[in-house]
Protein backbone atom coordinates (compact mmCIF):
# COMPACT_ATOMS: atom_id res chain seq x y z
CA UNK A 1 0.00 0.00 0.00
CA UNK A 2 1.27 3.52 -0.86
CA UNK A 3 0.40 6.54 0.94
CA UNK A 4 0.35 9.47 0.05
CA UNK A 5 1.22 12.90 1.37
CA UNK A 6 -1.69 15.38 1.49
CA UNK A 7 0.30 18.45 0.82
CA UNK A 8 1.92 16.66 -2.87
CA UNK A 9 0.57 18.48 -5.94
CA UNK A 10 -1.17 16.54 -7.91
CA UNK A 11 0.24 15.10 -10.98
CA UNK A 12 -0.95 16.98 -14.12
CA UNK A 13 -0.46 18.11 -17.32
CA UNK A 14 -0.46 21.40 -16.50
CA UNK A 15 1.20 23.33 -13.86
CA UNK A 16 -0.62 26.43 -14.53
CA UNK A 17 -3.97 26.91 -15.89
CA UNK A 18 -6.15 30.21 -15.41
CA UNK A 19 -9.99 30.62 -16.96
CA UNK A 20 -11.27 33.90 -17.52
CA UNK A 21 -9.44 35.74 -14.80
CA UNK A 22 -10.37 38.81 -13.92
CA UNK A 23 -8.90 41.55 -11.27
CA UNK A 24 -10.76 44.58 -11.03
CA UNK A 25 -9.25 47.91 -8.87
CA UNK A 26 -11.25 51.09 -8.22
CA UNK A 27 -9.62 52.45 -11.13
CA UNK A 28 -10.25 49.52 -13.65
CA UNK A 29 -9.67 46.33 -14.64
CA UNK A 30 -6.18 45.02 -13.43
CA UNK A 31 -6.78 42.00 -16.05
CA UNK A 32 -9.73 41.56 -18.11
CA UNK A 33 -10.42 37.73 -19.09
CA UNK A 34 -7.14 36.38 -19.26
CA UNK A 35 -6.87 32.65 -20.08
CA UNK A 36 -3.56 30.65 -19.90
CA UNK A 37 -1.96 27.15 -19.96
CA UNK A 38 1.42 26.28 -19.21
CA UNK A 39 2.60 22.47 -19.56
CA UNK A 40 4.99 20.71 -17.00
CA UNK A 41 8.58 21.41 -18.34
CA UNK A 42 7.82 24.66 -20.40
CA UNK A 43 9.59 27.74 -19.89
CA UNK A 44 7.13 30.87 -19.80
CA UNK A 45 7.54 34.78 -19.46
CA UNK A 46 4.84 37.43 -19.18
CA UNK A 47 6.18 40.37 -21.17
CA UNK A 48 4.08 43.68 -22.10
CA UNK A 49 3.77 47.52 -20.91
CA UNK A 50 3.35 48.68 -17.87
CA UNK A 51 -0.30 48.55 -16.53
CA UNK A 52 -1.20 45.52 -18.76
CA UNK A 53 -1.28 42.90 -15.60
CA UNK A 54 1.31 40.64 -15.63
CA UNK A 55 2.20 41.74 -11.78
CA UNK A 56 -0.95 41.54 -11.30
CA UNK A 57 -1.46 37.86 -12.87
CA UNK A 58 1.21 36.73 -10.82
CA UNK A 59 -0.16 37.71 -7.38
CA UNK A 60 -3.01 35.81 -8.17
CA UNK A 61 -1.16 32.95 -8.94
CA UNK A 62 1.04 32.94 -6.04
CA UNK A 63 -2.40 33.63 -3.72
CA UNK A 64 -1.43 37.13 -2.58
CA UNK A 65 -4.54 38.77 -4.28
CA UNK A 66 -8.08 37.06 -4.83
CA UNK A 67 -9.32 37.58 -8.52
CA UNK A 68 -12.49 39.31 -8.44
CA UNK A 69 -13.50 36.38 -10.97
CA UNK A 70 -12.16 33.32 -13.04
CA UNK A 71 -10.60 30.30 -11.62
CA UNK A 72 -6.62 29.97 -11.16
CA UNK A 73 -5.09 26.47 -10.19
CA UNK A 74 -1.30 25.60 -9.87
CA UNK A 75 -0.68 21.89 -10.41
CA UNK A 76 -4.35 21.45 -10.53
CA UNK A 77 -4.99 22.71 -7.01
CA UNK A 78 -6.98 26.03 -6.87
CA UNK A 79 -5.42 28.88 -5.69
CA UNK A 80 -8.54 31.53 -4.57
CA UNK A 81 -6.68 34.11 -2.71
CA UNK A 82 -4.93 31.23 -0.76
CA UNK A 83 -1.31 31.70 0.51
CA UNK A 84 -0.24 28.32 1.10
CA UNK A 85 -1.18 27.06 -2.19
CA UNK A 86 1.83 26.95 -4.45
CA UNK A 87 3.59 25.02 -1.87
CA UNK A 88 6.71 26.75 -1.66
CA UNK A 89 7.77 26.09 -5.07
CA UNK A 90 7.39 29.07 -6.39
CA UNK A 91 9.44 32.73 -5.55
CA UNK A 92 7.95 35.67 -6.83
CA UNK A 93 10.46 38.80 -6.79
CA UNK A 94 8.95 42.18 -7.42
CA UNK A 95 10.41 45.34 -8.73
CA UNK A 96 13.92 45.39 -11.05
CA UNK A 97 16.51 42.88 -9.99
CA UNK A 98 20.08 43.83 -10.69
CA UNK A 99 22.40 41.09 -12.41
CA UNK A 100 24.99 41.55 -14.91
CA UNK A 101 24.62 41.23 -18.52
CA UNK A 102 26.79 38.66 -19.08
CA UNK A 103 25.00 36.28 -16.30
CA UNK A 104 23.50 33.09 -17.72
CA UNK A 105 19.79 32.62 -17.35
CA UNK A 106 20.33 28.96 -15.89
CA UNK A 107 22.99 31.57 -13.04
CA UNK A 108 20.17 34.12 -12.63
CA UNK A 109 17.23 31.41 -12.13
CA UNK A 110 19.53 29.49 -9.50
CA UNK A 111 19.95 33.16 -7.45
CA UNK A 112 16.21 34.07 -7.51
CA UNK A 113 14.44 30.37 -7.12
CA UNK A 114 17.21 29.07 -4.25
Amino acid sequence: MQVMDKQAPVKTESVVEISELVKTYEHGDGVHGLNLQIKRGAAFGLLGPNGAGKSTTIKVLMGLLAPTSGEVSFFGESVQGDLNSPNGVTHYSPGRSKFTPQARTSKTLGYTIC
